[in-house]
This record gives C-alpha cells, structure tokens and sequence, in this order.
C-alpha cells in the first residue's frame, strides 16, 4: 500500500503497538499525552491548553478506541478514524 504515509502503514501494521505509535507521532506533531490504565485497559490522555477550549462548554472530550483484533490491521474505519482524531488533535 505505497499510497498510504508510512507512519499509517506503521499503525496498521499486524504487530503494531498502535498507542506507542499514538504517543510518539502525537509528540513528534507537538502534542503531550500520557498512557493511563483505567479498569485494566490503556488509554492515551491530552489536556489542551485552557485557550483551546470554548468556554462555552465545561468539559471537552473526544474518545476513539484503537484496539483490534489481534494480528489484523483493524477495521479500516476505525483505524483511518483515529488517524483523522490525531490529525485533528494537533490542528
């Protein structure tokens, strides 16, 4: 799949650890994050900078999950939409 950046092809790679990944082209884009266990499963946080959010709303959250089933690239879907998140998240 040479059209597709080889960061993708990384993500969706069978063997990927796709919130390594995450983490890694987040930071290298500008944006910290941190990896967290909640109830035995990871998930990657970002808190933006207070003028990121309108102070029209209170919270903001944006949620994606990036599991799959083991040893497959992902439904593509669900893993184009998280790259869609991560470009989005440093916009």
């Amino acid at each position: 799949m040479g059209f597709l950046p080889k960061e993708f092809t990384d993500y969706i790679a069978p063997n990927a650890n796709r919130a390594d990944i995450i983490q890694s082209w987040l930071l290298s884009h500008g944006v910290e994050s941190v990896k967290t266990v909640i109830e035995g499963k990871n998930h990657i946080l970002i808190q933006f900078p207070k003028q990121f959010y309108n102070p029209q709303y209170k919270i903001k959250t944006v949620i994606a999950h990036y599991d799959r089933v083991e040893g497959s690239p992902g439904a593509n879907d669900n893993s184009a939409a998280d790259w869609q998140i991560m470009n989005w998240a440093v916009s």
